[in-house]
Order: structure tokens, then C-alpha cells, then sequence
């Protein structure tokens, strides 16, 4: 079984999986170290599609395969820590790489170093969860995903034990609000597949676009983070982005926001703020998550093509994306259930 990073495994189809949020302190979402979801119990399983089969690299270099069931054996040493990543900068590795690479938290940035503030270095593998495995079909197929069996949402069983230990470090919210912000985890979550030079993003609870860029508030004292220059103090632009020179400031912003998270709060006084609407609109490049919808991975029957009776090696991932805005303070600690199958779509005439 081929590894990387010492925390690289293989495996298919995750259909109950819990994650526990382990550790007593608040954590300000991804960029500034959040607590460690671990997984729990799981069932390791493929949709029941008698021609398609998934296998496992051994250490003699053989493929081992499976139709129904991977055993627990199969994932190795990983230990199931999943803390905040991000794919943002995947522009820099896609093509050239055999496992996709994540980008760590952001923690403290300074003005004269851009991978504090733009592209950070690459995450540990132990921070989420990349499976090298092989497809095979007896016939000239398609794969995608399965829409009906393909979620993920949060534990509730877990998180209302979960949320009487937090009730007295969030005495303004009741137990039920706690347990409510604890099931959100299941929004920030994601899942990939690496195919080759494709790369395919797949978030089950999409609503809208997730921008790669943004003023944040690192050091949790409810104002975004600044630097000098020049005799001016701006604000920082964290993220994915080019033309920083169309950057629009204006001065003495006001913000109102009902819940504080880091990527809401407050404009310092007295410093040029950033205005990413007329920032946009005057040239500023901002990336943008290039993720599916389920809806979106329903419709698309020729997500993995295979040839009759001839591996097809994929990496799969989990992950959660620390730029999606539902990844704050209390959700983090939440736990969360997934349930993702790969099925035959359709026969591959185009081969």
C-alpha cells in the first residue's frame, strides 16, 4: 500500500464514518489551529455494483481488490486527525503531482513575507485523509458519484454529549444552540478525487461559491488584521489572488455582523480598509473554490472513465475546506457522519 507523508492510505467508500472533536480549547476556525476531528467507527463499503470492483496496493506491489467491504487493515497507521486545509494555489501542483497537495492554517501574518498571508506551505498528511486506490471494471464503463448515498452531516448523538461540556465556555447560548453550531461541521466538509491531471471537488452541501480570499481576523480580538507601510495601516488580504495593486481601500469602514466570526469583524479605525466588492470590480483576481454540488456530480456520468478489466488508480480525499464560511469557532468541534458511494453510470462508447 503506497503511502506518503507516513499518513497517506488507501480505501473507497466511507459510509459511516464519526468524527470526534478532541481537546477543551476555543479554536477561531481554520486559520488559527482548530481543535482535531478524529475518526470514529467506520464501515468501509462499495456501492453495489457487481462489475465494479476497488483494490489496494500491497507492499509487493500487487493490487488486492475488493467488491464489497475494505477490512480495517486497509487504512494503515492513520491515526484520523482531520484539522482545517485548504485547496486553494492547487494550480501550483495539479499535473505535476501524484497526490494532491492541501494548504496548511494561516497563524500569524507578516507583511514581509507573503506565505504568512497568501500561499502557505503544504499540510501534514495527518491532518486529513488521502487514499490511494484502483477502480476495475469487467466491462468499458463510466464512474461518478452516487447523489442518494453521498452526504455528510453531523453527529448529533455525539455532539449533544458533546455540547453539555461546552455550556459553561458559551453561557450566552443554550445547550440546544451549542449542539445546533456543533452539527454545522457537516457544512465545511469535503470530499476529491485526483484522477490523473483531473481533480474533482465535490462539496455536499454547496449553496454558493467559496472565494479563496479575504480579510481575517487571526488573533481573535474582533478586528481584522493589519500592517503599516508607508506611514499607512492596512488591512491584510489573505488568500488566493492576483493584481494586488487594484486592491480599493476606503477609510473608516463599519461592519455589522450579527454572529463574530474570523472572517467577520470588525474594521480597525483609522486604517485603509479593504472594499472587495470595488476591489474586484477594479481588477483584483480572486480564486474561487472549483467544486461540484451533488446536484452537480448527478448530472455528470462520465466522471471516471475505465477500460474493461484495467486499473484505474485514483487518489481520494476528505477534507475540510478552511476558506468555507461555515467552518467557525463552535462548529469546529463538532462531530460528523458521512456516507460516500462510487456506482457505474454509463458505458464508455468514447474509448
Amino acid at each position: 500500500m503506497q503511502m506518503r507523508k507516513g499518513k497517506v492510505i488507501s480505501l473507497i467508500s466511507l459510509t459511516t464514518v464519526s468524527a470526534l472533536i478532541l481537546g477543551a480549547g476555543i479554536t477561531y476556525a481554520w486559520y488559527a489551529n482548530g481543535e482535531e476531528l478524529r475518526l470514529g467507527n467506520m464501515n468501509i463499503a462499495l456501492s453495489a455494483e457487481p462489475e465494479l470492483s476497488i483494490g489496494i496496493k500491497q507492499n509487493d506491489g500487487e493490487i488486492k481488490y475488493y467488491q464489497d467491504q475494505l477490512p480495517k487493515e486497509a487504512f494503515g497507521d492513520f491515526k484520523g486527525n482531520f484539522k482545517p486545509v485548504s485547496t486553494m494555489y492547487k494550480s501550483t501542483w495539479l499535473g505535476s503531482d501524484e497526490f494532491p497537495r492541501f494548504k496548511d492554517t494561516y497563524t500569524r501574518p507578516i507583511a514581509t513575507d507573503e506565505s504568512s498571508f497568501k500561499m502557505t506551505n503544504d499540510a501534514d498528511g495527518d491532518q486529513f485523509l488521502s487514499m490511494e486506490l484502483y477502480l476495475k471494471s469487467t466491462a468499458d464503463v463510466y464512474v461518478g458519484i452516487d447523489p442518494g448515498s453521498t452526504w455528510f452531516k453531523g453527529n448529533d448523538d455525539i455532539n449533544k454529549d458533546k455540547a453539555k461540556g461546552l455550556r459553561s465556555m458559551y453561557s450566552d447560548l443554550t445547550e440546544d444552540e451549542i449542539r445546533a453550531n456543533l452539527n454545522k461541521i457537516e457544512k465545511s466538509m469535503r470530499f476529491s478525487i485526483l484522477d490523473g491531471d483531473k481533480f474533482h471537488i465535490i462539496d455536499p452541501h454547496k449553496e454558493s461559491e467559496t472565494t479563496f480570499a479575504a480579510p481575517l481576523d487571526l488573533n481573535a480580538d474582533k478586528f481584522y488584521d493589519v500592517y503599516s507601510k508607508d506611514g499607512e495601516t492596512r488591512e491584510f488580504l489573505f488568500g488566493e489572488y492576483q493584481n494586488a495593486d487594484k486592491i480599493v481601500y476606503k477609510d473608516n469602514a463599519t461592519t455589522n455582523y450579527s454572529t463574530y466570526t474570523a472572517f467577520d469583524a470588525r474594521h480597525m479605525a483609522g486604517v485603509k480598509s479593504i472594499d472587495m466588492a470595488e476591489s474586484i470590480k477594479n481588477g483584483l483576481e480572486v480564486a474561487v473554490e472549483d467544486s461540484m454540488s451533488l446536484e452537480d456530480v448527478g448530472k455528470n456520468a462520465k466522471l471516471i472513465p475505465l477500460r474493461n478489466n484495467t486499473p484505474k488508480r485514483i487518489v481520494f480525499s476528505i477534507y475540510i475546506e478552511g476558506w468555507d464560511r461555515d467552518n467557525t469557532t463552535l462548529s469546529a468541534y463538532g462531530a460528523f457522519l458521512a456516507s460516500i458511494k462510487l456506482k457505474v453510470t454509463r458505458e464508455n462508447f468514447d474509448l
